[in-house]
This record gives structure tokens, sequence and C-alpha cells, in this order.
């Protein structure tokens, strides 16, 4: 294993605005207003910003900041409308506001697609002994108990389960496709892809990683608080949901 371990490459989302619209029945389209009624924002992260809070900004323009749909200040950006399934937001959504806006615009769906492990993600936890759909299942458990989804204490645990969902740690080579995992009967074919057999299942949201000063290591886990997955914070909504038998600990190796 050569390299720091970094995050697994972002899942990328498969439909366009127009083909989400064409899943919704007739008559049950958004209202297009709702769906334009975000505006991109950023602080440490993509943010939702409603236009609304743009009414009265702080600053003046082309630094204009305003309060987000979870909590904060964030400076608009030129990025208009806030599209959970293209760039930027796709790159590092921030959970709280993603689940507001999928909430407010009858995109749960999509919302539980984009948490969905791919294939090669999935088998990669489970290889690792870690259950793929584990934070999927927590936020439909959610969802199938609230009285009214969009209240702010379900937003908040959906967001959580999402930022705490087993993710994975992948060598670099092995990220890059440079690794020596590749079968020599495979050796010219290009649309080969690593299964990350190194790589490890790490919550992200708890764990520690490097910051500007590692230069390209920029994000990658710090060895001293690198917290495997499934991580205390899932592991509690998932047995208050009943979907495992209490905070059991994890099986020491």
């Amino acid at each position: 294993m050569t390299g720091p371990a970094r995050r697994r490459p972002r899942q990328q989302s498969l439909l366009s605005l127009a083909d989400l619209a064409a899943l919704y029945p007739p008559g049950m389209v958004p209202d297009p207003q709702v769906m334009t009624r975000y505006v991109t924002g950023v602080q440490d992260g993509w943010h939702a910003i409603d236009r609304e809070d743009l009414e009265h900004p702080f600053g003046e323009e082309p630094h204009l900041v305003a309060w987000t749909v979870c909590g904060l200040l964030a400076l608009a950006s030129k990025h208009g409308v806030y599209d959970r399934a293209g760039w930027p937001v796709q790159s590092r959504p921030c959970p709280q506001c993603a689940w507001h806006v999928a909430i407010a615009t009858g995109s749960i769906n999509r919302e539980i697609a984009l948490l969905t492990p791919d294939r090669r993600e999935a088998r990669a936890l489970a290889r690792c002994g870690v259950t793929p759909r584990t934070a999927v299942a927590v936020c439909q458990a959610i969802l199938a108990a609230a009285a009214d989804p969009a209240h702010p204490a379900v937003v908040r645990q959906l967001a959580a389960a999402t930022a705490h969902r087993p993710d994975l740690s992948i060598p670099e080579d092995c990220a890059e496709g440079s690794c020596e995992h590749r079968p020599a009967r495979l050796a010219d074919m290009r649309s080969w892809r690593c299964n990350y057999p190194d790589a490890l299942p790490v919550c992200w949201a708890c764990t520690l990683t490097h910051g500007s000063w590692a230069g390209e290591g920029e994000g990658t886990a710090l060895e001293e608080c690198t917290v495997p997955a499934p991580c205390s914070v899932l592991l509690a909504q998932a047995a208050h949901y009943r979907l495992i038998r209490g905070r059991s600990r994890r099986p020491e190796t």
C-alpha cells in the first residue's frame, strides 16, 4: 500500500434535472419556483441559501453573505441555483442543507439514491464486514417515523446519518488506478478499475484529517484519529430505530 489513504471518489448523479422531473407522476412535478428557490452558498462546503434571505444580505456585491438553511453564514457563490446533483454542490454538500432542499422540493428519493453506495463501494465495505446500506436504512426509518419530515429535528437526524455514513479510506495508488491489483490478463483493458482490496471502512465525520499544511495530503486521514465505520453515532441511530440490537461494540480484530 503506497501513498496516503484518501476518501473514495464521489458518486456522480446519472440523471439530469429534466430526467428527474420526468420521474414524477403527472401533476406532481414540483413548482418551478420551488425548484429555483435556493441559491448556492459556500462556507467550508456547499450550502443552500433561501432567496428570501438574500433580500437582506450582509456586505455588498460581489461578496454577499447570507444565512443558509442550516443556520450558518455563507458567501453567496457565483453558481446560482442550488443544484444538489450538479457541480460544485455534489463535491462537498452540507448534509443538512441537502436534506432541507430535498424535502422542500420533493427530491427525497434522489437524496436516498445519492446516499446509496455504488456496487464497487458496497462490495469493498462488505469485505470489511460493514453493512453497506446502514445509513440508507437509518434515513428511511427516520422518514417513515416522522410526522413532519421538514421538522428541524428530523432534518438534523437525516443529516447526521448522512454525515456519519460508512465510507472508504482508499490508498492513493488505488484511487488513481496506478496500483498493482490489476490482473495480468487485463493489462490492456482500459475499462478496468481497482476494487479497493486494501481500503478501510471509515467515518469521515468523526475522523480528523490533514489540513492545508499537508500540501497534496490535505484531506487525508490523520493516523492518530481515524475512526472506523460504522461509528457510534450511526450505531446509536440504528439501535433507536431497531435496525440493530442495542449499541453493540464493534468486535475486536
